[in-house]
């Protein structure tokens, strides 16, 4: 038997009968409505667009090994509890880029952060140590690549899809870069320096900000608490509000940069 501009699909329940046209008509639909790859992640972005009134606020969560020694022995906190409360009743939103031996000091902490949504995660690497010389008075990592690898996992354990690092101290050639992008990371410049650790000087901090911060700015602040980051807490509510008199939204880095948020492929 032969069938003229007819094709037979065979269905659950028998056979349909359909026009050639109307079958091609719905492989090009189909073809036309499937979405484009999303490009590649950048390598480094230190600001978002100038002509969008957005910036970033972000939060370090840091802990290297001596830290966690204090941590464990002399009872030093590391988490300043303040903080994503005054984020949460305001609802602004934030990038919080944290360390592998953080998210392993404070488990319960990075869930509560992780799981609301104004929040974003990304690394700090994992044993918060320098990736250069004369960074700050941090250790200088052994390992650079075997620290970004072993972040990732941690936050992979957490349930955390992250696409993002951070360098300890911002401390980074090219060649770091490329390191971490290798690893499907892109890297986030430390932007306006808020100037929060080891101060007890409000004002310093809400100054800080107030300079430099511009349309496309990625802010810089920490979340530790006394007595590394002791009031950045007291400095947040004027920080807040001076981005709103000036008409800027705080958002996520990925909304900040426009980044696809899973990794790319290494």
């Amino acid at each position: 038997m032969e069938l003229d501009r007819r094709t037979i699909l065979k269905a659950g329940i028998g056979f349909l009968l359909l026009p050639d046209d109307m079958i091609f008509s719905q492989i090009s639909r189909r073809k036309i409505e499937e979405p484009p790859t999303p490009p590649p992640n950048p390598r480094y972005v230190d600001s978002g667009p100038k002509d969008k009134m957005q910036v970033a606020l972000t939060f370090d969560l840091c802990m290297d090994p001596f830290m966690d020694w204090q941590r464990s022995n002399k009872n030093v906190s590391y988490y300043n509890k303040a903080i994503a409360p005054i984020l949460i009743e305001n609802q602004i939103k934030a990038t919080f880029m944290v360390s592998g031996l953080w998210a392993k000091s404070y488990p319960q902490e990075l869930q509560y952060l992780a799981s609301n949504p104004l929040f974003k995660i990304g690394s700090h690497s994992y044993l918060h140590e320098a990736f250069e010389p004369n960074c700050y008075g941090l250790l200088t990592v052994k390992d650079k690549v075997g620290d970004i690898k072993n972040a990732q996992e941690t936050l992979r354990s957490f349930g955390i899809i992250n696409n993002i690092f951070r360098f300890p101290g911002d401390c980074k050639n090219d060649r770091d870069i490329d390191l971490a992008y290798k690893e499907g990371l892109t890297t986030i410049g430390a932007g306006v320096a808020g100037g929060d650790p080891f101060t007890y000087n409000v004002g310093n901090i809400i100054n800080n900000v107030s300079r430099g911060v511009r349309p496309g700015s990625i802010i810089t602040l920490h979340d530790l608490g006394a007595p590394n980051a002791p009031v950045t807490h007291l400095a947040l509510p004027s920080i807040l509000k001076i981005l709103q008199d000036r008409g800027l939204t705080s958002v996520t880095i990925d909304e900040l940069a426009n980044l696809n948020a899973y990794p790319n492929e290494p």
